[in-house]
């Protein structure tokens, strides 16, 4: 089937968006590390199962699915920000260091040289 009435993409379209979505979702994992970008990987590639069937109950329990999976999401992205807004004023709370500080000190003690 590649047309569904209850989808308004066609499903070429479909699958590109789903392609490039979950590829770009991949980088950002890797790069970031956050659980919510691997539950919209699977909500976003779980979109794909409106074509496999046509049946009212197994939309609507795709439908609660990516409803749950978009809640844990939204959660998770909190949790994560908040972290980073933690770890943030952390480090800004930290003196900054200088290099002229944490050079040693060449200081000559021998005052014999000089005069």
């Amino acid at each position: 089937m590649t047309e569904n009435i209850r989808f308004p993409l066609p499903l070429s379209a479909h699958i590109i968006f789903v392609v490039v979505s979950v590829a770009l979702l991949i980088l950002c994992y890797i790069y970031r590390r956050h659980n919510y970008h691997i539950l919209l990987i699977i909500g976003i590639a779980s979109t794909l199962l409106v074509y496999a069937t046509d049946t009212k109950p197994t939309f609507y329990i795709l439908g609660l699915e990516e409803f749950i999976l978009l809640i844990l999401a939204v959660i998770d992205m909190v949790r994560a920000s908040r972290a980073e807004a933690l770890e943030e004023k952390a480090s800004q709370s930290k003196p900054p260091q200088h290099y002229a500080d944490s050079a040693p000190q060449n200081e000559d003690t021998d005052d014999s040289t000089t005069e």
